[in-house]
Formats: structure tokens, sequence, C-alpha cells
């Protein structure tokens, strides 16, 4: 808000001022704004989540079939992740986890 003190003819002193009620609007607009994006960064983390134990069930269903049909295979939990291994142990207890890059596996070719 401009307020025009007016000093007399031809002088002018203005002022600026926020009105109590405008900050409060704009600091209530900014909370909102903050709450909305940790919800949105809540809601992208939870989806992951799922995303990844829906890949861990798919994978030990593979795994799984491949035993019933006879099939010799080793299985190792593999991720960069350490927060991912923790859940991959949690779903499959007993495999062999490493924590790697994919890019640079611990293994000899």
């Amino acid at each position: 808000m401009i307020v025009d003190l007016g000093c007399g003819p031809g002088g002018h002193i203005t002022s600026l001022s926020h009105n109590s009620e405008n900050r409060d609007t704009e600091n209530r607009d900014a909370e909102n704004r903050d709450a909305e994006n940790r919800d949105a960064e809540n809601r992208d983390a939870e989806n992951r989540d799922a995303e990844n134990r829906d890949a861990a069930k798919r994978d030990a269903a593979k795994r799984d079939a491949a035993k019933r049909d006879g099939s010799e295979c080793l299985v190792i939990g593999l991720d960069a992740s350490m927060a991912m291994l923790a859940l991959a142990r949690e779903a499959h207890p007993g495999t062999p986890l490493v924590c790697a890059d994919l890019e640079h596996l611990p293994f000899r070719s």
C-alpha cells in the first residue's frame, strides 16, 4: 500500500507499507504451498515404494517359477540404495544382498 503523506504544495512524501492483513494472507498462502509440496513429495515417495515392492514380488515369482522348473539359478539382490536393500531383506530373508552400482558390478565376468 502506498500512502501519500502530502506535506504542502508541490511536495509529497510517500511511504510504502504492508498491511498486516496482506502479510497474514501472504504467510498463509506460503504455508499452504509448502504443505501441498510436502504432500506431493510424500505421495511420490509412497508410489515409488509401492512400485519397488511390486517389482520385488515379480522378481520373486520369476525365481520361484525357475526353481519349480528345475532350473539352477542363483538369486542375488543388488541395489545402490541401502533403503531398498532393507526392503528386499524383509521381503526375501536369506537372499544374498549387495549394495553396488549397476554400472560397476562387483562380480567377475
